[in-house]
């Protein structure tokens, strides 16, 4: 998607981005999650979009099986953990808010190959470089977390620390090593934040070295993800989409339906770079 305007690009990604953390129906959420790891496929090589995608899991089925242990709320139980229900609408209701998690953070990772630092300078630096700075920052905030998560993981087996195979120790290990990660990352992003500020960042105008146009192509594809993603947001807001976890499980029958419209929007970025690949392999085969 290298010959895409930037804004048209970053258009997209956060039209996507938006549905998915503001929703809550479970279709749209586990469209999301294929979405982006079909797009993270395209971008990545297979090995390192399937790590991020079961460390993605990983987090994901954490916040699903943990919920209902903490909120016993629900009408369906499933069993009992200290005479307190371990209940149906509990387990859903945390597996919806882990796989949308799950989803932003692969989209975030595939949008970190998407749009280069310098696209995403070119978009927001000329009026917001303060922005485009904390844009930047979250876009490497992803991929550091999952590599931090690694080092850490890797450092704590070496080490002989949580070596239990019991699935209880597995998750107390896999939470702290994830705060571990999470709080570097933070404190790197603040360390950045103070050098920049320090060098002068955002002071008097800014050039950039980009000169992209905005052609017939991006246009459609600005309007196409926007007509979409306003269709499915309508929906939303009018009740028609929202899952309702408690007290009892309630679907809408027009759930399906604004999902099937999400994933006309979301898949377009896989089929694009698909696309691509197939056309690049058939020129260079050519040669």
């Amino acid at each position: 998607m290298s010959n895409f305007h930037p804004a048209a690009k970053l258009t997209m990604l956060v039209c996507i981005l938006t549905v998915t953390m503001f929703s809550s129906s479970l279709y749209i959420a586990i469209i999301s999650f294929i979405c982006g790891f079909l797009a993270l496929v395209n971008v990545k090589e297979i090995s390192s979009a399937l790590k991020e995608t079961a460390f993605t899991l990983f987090v994901s089925a954490v916040m699903s099986v943990t919920n209902p242990l903490f909120s016993h709320r629900g009408a369906t139980p499933l069993l009992f953990v200290n005479d307190r229900p371990y209940t149906l609408e509990a387990l859903l209701y945390g597996a919806n808010l882990g796989i949308s998690l799950g989803a932003v953070i692969l989209w975030f990772s595939a949008l970190n190959k998407l749009m280069a630092k310098s696209e995403l300078m070119y978009v927001f630096a000329k009026r917001t470089p303060r922005l485009a700075l904390t844009v930047n920052m979250i876009m490497g905030y992803i991929p550091k977390i999952s590599r931090r998560f690694s080092e850490i993981s890797q450092a704590q087996k070496g080490a002989g620390i949580y070596s239990s195979a019991e699935i209880t120790d597995r998750i107390s290990k896999g939470a702290q090593v994830f705060a571990g990660a999470a709080a570097d990352a933070a404190e790197s992003s603040a360390e950045i934040s103070f050098s920049m500020r320090a060098r002068g960042y955002g002071q008097g105008k800014r050039s950039c070295a980009l000169a992209k146009k905005f052609t017939l192509r991006d246009i459609i594809l600005t309007v196409w993800t926007i007509i979409f993603t306003v269709l499915t947001l309508a929906l939303t807001a009018a009740g028609k989409t929202s899952w309702i976890f408690y007290p009892r499980l309630e679907i809408p029958p027009q759930s399906g339906i604004c999902a099937c419209l999400f994933g006309l929007c979301a898949l377009s970025p896989a089929v694009i770079l698909t696309k691509e690949r197939l056309k690049w392999k058939y020129l260079t085969s050519k040669i």
